[in-house]
This record gives C-alpha cells, structure tokens and sequence, in this order.
C-alpha cells in the first residue's frame, strides 16, 4: 500500500488541478476539457465506448498471436540458417522501421477497410520485438552444454527442441511483454485509418468522429479507455508470462 499511495495521491493532486484551473483561467471546454466533462462524456458515449474497447482488444489479440507464431517461426529459420538469417535480417529491420502511418494505407488498399487490415497493422508492429528476442535467445546456448548434446550425438531437432528452445523461453516472454504494449497502439492505428464503421471497427474509428465533430471530451474518454485496455492488455500477458516461465522451472 505504501507503494501505491504516492502515485494515487500524484493522480488526485492532477486531476484537482486539471478540475480547477480551466474554469479559473476561462479555457474552453473544447480546447481543455475538465475531467469531470470527461467522465460524463464517457458515461454518454459508453454504449459505443465499450463495445469499440471489447474489438480493439480482439484485433489486438489476434495481431499479437500472429506476431508470436511468425516471429518464432522467423527466429527458428534464423536459428538453423546463418545464411538465410544474413539474407533476410536486414529486411525485417528495414520493416520495423518504416513508419506505421505510411503502412495502414497500403494495407487499407490491399486488404480492404475492416478487420484484416487492422490485425495486419497489429502483426506488423509487433512482430520485430518477438523475432528479435527469439533468435537472440535461441542463439544464447552455453557452450558446454552444446558440447554435451553433440557428445551424445542429438540431431539438430533434438539440440533446437530440448536445448534451444528451452534457453530462449525467457527471452521469448520478455519479447512478447514487450510486442503487448505495442499491440493496442497497432490496433487503435489501424482502426484510425482503416476503420470501416462504429458497429464493427474499435476506438481508433471512434477517434475520428469524435475529432471530426471537435468533440474534445469524447476524444479524452477514447484516449482514456484506450489506456485502460492497454494496461489490461499487459496486465493479462505479463501474467501468463510469468505462469510460463515459474511451470518451466518448476
């Protein structure tokens, strides 16, 4: 308790101030909205609010999914063909930087407005995270113990499946905790652009209408609903990480 007390006497103190000071100095509401404002937008706007929030966490999902089996599958090539790791590394690097706005577009042309391109913009952002830290544990191997397998004359499945698949499992889960907090941001990025329409896209399309009617408070309660799905969506990957892991060791 004595942890949490400062960052929620910290939250208070901000949002007193945030309460206070708009009304003193005259601000409009449609620049800076009060968070109480916030609140009652959010409680108007909920029976569109909740449901938007319930489809972002699902295209979320299923980005994410994808990114692990792919980044893990990509990490395994890597792992087993120095040569194909040299061919095409640099490639995947050249994709994670390009920047995602320039992406949804093209995926909003190839795959059509709606939920594919959306769960492709997800994939993207969060597949190098999980690649990167998969091959990088899977070529972690302590020597001696490589020499033990070889020893035993274990074939190169054997090595991967029993050797280094279990070293790189830590470094797995940290890639994928990490890929989690990109996943939302995929998935709401997405929905901005390549959303189709309130009944069937998430609270990036949400975004839009309430930013095209300059309906700053609607936007506020978007932005906040969003944060409280994210941090869900950690909360929930963090601890099945961490079964994962404390089964492996057990």
């Amino acid at each position: 308790m004595r942890r949490l007390l400062p960052p929620i006497l910290t939250a208070l103190a901000v949002l007193g101030l945030w309460q206070w000071l708009p009304t003193l100095l005259n601000v409009p509401e449609y620049l800076v909205p009060t968070p109480s404002a916030i609140f009652r937008a959010f409680i108007r706007e909920s029976g569109f609010l909740i449901p938007a929030a319930g489809r972002t966490a699902f295209a979320a999902t299923l980005g994410l999914s994808a990114a692990i089996v792919g980044g893990v599958l990509l990490a395994t090539v890597f792992t087993i063909s120095p040569l194909l790791r040299r061919c095409f590394l640099p490639w995947v690097l050249i994709m994670q930087m390009t920047p995602v706005i320039v992406v949804v577009p093209l995926l909003a042309i190839w795959l059509g407005a709606g939920l594919g391109s959306i769960v492709a913009v997800t994939f993207l952002i969060s597949f190098f995270p999980i690649t990167a830290a998969a091959s990088a544990g899977m070529n972690a191997v302590n020597v001696q113990q490589r020499e033990l397998f070889q020893v035993m004359k274990a074939s190169t499945w054997q090595v991967f499946w029993k050797l280094r698949v279990p070293t790189a499992m830590p470094q797995i889960v940290t890639g994928v905790k990490i890929a989690a907090t990109l996943a939302t941001v995929g998935a709401v990025s997405g929905e901005y652009i390549a959303g189709t329409n309130p009944q069937q896209s998430g609270l990036g399309y949400l975004l839009v209408i309430y930013w095209s009617r300059t309906e700053t408070a609607a936007v506020f309660a978007v932005a906040v609903t969003a944060c409280v799905v994210g941090y869900v969506f950690v909360a929930v990957i963090n601890y099945l990480g961490h079964r994962l892991l404390a089964r492996k060791q057990a």
